[in-house]
């Protein structure tokens, strides 16, 4: 169970981010990128978000590989 526990931590603080990241852009929308009107560009706003979860679990599950191969050494 604890092997695993990386996946629940990667995914944690990739919501978080991908949270952070959806939360500025739609309070910082001056030119009406993600909402103008009533109408929401929902692919915009959502790859904003999945590509700062990528970018957060990435960086974890490398960290946890490295750490993994420094530990076999």
């Amino acid at each position: 169970m604890l092997k695993k526990a990386w996946v629940i931590v990667g995914c944690t603080l990739g919501f978080i981010a991908a949270f952070v990241v959806m939360y500025i852009s739609w309070q910082h929308n001056s030119q009406c990128e993600i909402h103008c009107e009533g109408v929401i560009n929902w692919s915009y706003w959502l790859l904003l978000g999945g590509v700062s979860f990528a970018q957060v679990f990435l960086f974890v599950a490398c960290v946890v590989w490295l750490v993994r191969i420094v530990r076999a050494i």
